[in-house]
């Protein structure tokens, strides 16, 4: 007979495996053609292409409305897999994991 303990483990990790399955199978086909998301890409990609990794410009002017880490994870992504769209979001998926 399980305890009650041990069954709660495995209703834990078939939740996190659940999880950890959604997100990459959205990963797999992910689409970004609206709202935030084209906006925060492009911010990235203008880092990696531009080589300034300190200045957040968006159509040549500055954007200060966010802090620059998630843009920076973004933009390593960019920098190590390309600018594509799994490549925008494998950093969200890596953070939940955590």
């Amino acid at each position: 007979m399980v305890n009650a303990q041990e069954q709660l483990r495995r209703l834990l990790r078939v939740l996190c495996f659940g999880l950890v399955a959604v997100m990459a199978l959205g990963m797999a086909t992910p689409i970004i053609n609206a709202g935030d998301s084209v906006t925060y890409a492009a911010l990235s990609q203008h880092m990696v292409q531009s080589g300034d990794w300190l200045r957040l410009v968006l159509d040549g002017a500055d954007w200060l409305d966010k802090p620059h880490f998630p843009f920076w994870v973004t933009a390593a992504s960019f920098w190590l897999l390309g600018v594509n769209a799994p490549a925008y979001v494998l950093p969200g998926l890596l953070f939940v994991l955590l």
